[in-house]
């Protein structure tokens, strides 16, 4: 006779395994940026200073073109349009503060931290200016460019009177937040519009967010230029503001899905984590380092859910917990 065995139920039971680095180790299993985070100090968060792939050490990185989080991140400002240039008067702003945009690599960045309580900002020449609505009104002056590698755009007159200024115009749009990102994909800092055929365009259409040396057509004025131009001589050429919530809804006369510049941009700052504090209100992207041409590494912006592997620093532990499956 033969007697029928009750099953087994089925177990599980979790190993925890501690792995200790000796040197900058690859961990291979991906993971999103902030789990990696918290499994072991990544390579490079102890660092201070200016983030560069030359203090990230990369020799037992062998799978080239993969990238690998690091302990470094991309604080960036919140979204916001440029409008057009205008002469202001002393009557129009709320507050001025003394900013050379010569030899500065982060004008615009700078008058946004100073102007951060009021909804828009302007620039010119020598000064920040905070404003607590658009100029409209007011005569038109020049946009001007920073320098040719720099995507940050000033305000320029050579007939503006003593007791005047012009300012390029960046609207925060703070009073009524869009949704972020503009429905858009990518981990640039300049934003273009995917135009279909048929469709109007709004602040709910899809966007890409591209690097903004990215060479693209763009809207002005309600029109398609073709470019291609990068996102600064877009606002260059423009006289009048690109795509924004100032003109509304309209439609593109596009006969195929065409994808160009708006006005829309923001600016970032790379940090490794130990020079900067996150919180649930930091607005940020996460670095991750791969090996390019010639052996060379390069460090990347990425969406921090990514999932990718990771790169510890020596002397830092890995801790996870590993499933055991019995009579499952």
């Amino acid at each position: 006779m033969f007697v029928k065995r009750k099953a087994l139920p089925c177990a599980v039971i979790f190993i925890r395994l501690i792995l200790v680095f000796t040197q900058n180790e690859v961990v291979n299993w991906k993971s999103s940026w902030s789990s990696a985070n918290s499994l072991c100090e990544l390579a490079g968060s102890m660092l201070t200073g200016e983030v560069t792939a030359e203090k990230i050490d990369i020799t037992d990185i062998t799978n080239e073109e993969q990238p690998y989080w690091i302990g470094a991140v991309s604080l960036h400002t919140p979204w916001f349009d440029v409008f057009t240039c205008k002469v202001v008067t002393q009557r129009d702003f709320i507050k001025k503060v003394n900013i050379q945009v010569n030899d500065n690599n982060r004008p615009v960045h700078q008058c946004f931290q100073e102007c951060e309580q009021y909804r828009v900002f302007g620039l010119s020449t020598n000064a920040c200016f905070c404003f607590n609505k658009l100029q409209i009104s007011g005569d038109l002056c020049q946009n001007r460019r920073v320098s040719p590698t720099s995507f940050d755009v000033y305000g320029y007159s050579n007939s503006a009177g003593i007791d005047q200024a012009a300012v390029v115009q960046y609207d925060t749009n703070s009073l009524n937040p869009r949704p972020f990102p503009y429905n858009g994909t990518g981990t640039g800092d300049c934003v273009a519009a995917i135009l279909v055929p048929g469709e109007s365009l709004s602040s709910r259409s899809s966007h890409k967010l591209l690097p903004c040396d990215s060479r693209l057509p763009y809207i002005c004025n309600g029109q398609l230029v073709s470019g291609p131009v990068d996102w600064a001589d877009a606002v260059l050429q423009c006289d009048v503001v690109l795509s924004s919530v100032h003109q509304g809804l309209y439609s593109m006369d596009v006969q195929s899905t065409t994808v160009a510049w708006t006005g829309i941009s923001r600016r970032s700052d790379l940090y490794w984590t130990a020079d900067v504090a996150l919180n649930e209100n930091s607005l940020f992207n996460c670095l991750a380092v791969r090996i390019i041409a010639n052996g060379e590494a390069s460090i990347s912006k990425k969406d921090c859910k990514e999932e990718l592997p990771f790169l510890c620093k020596k002397g830092t532990k890995a801790v996870s917990c590993i499933p055991i499956f019995f009579n499952c």
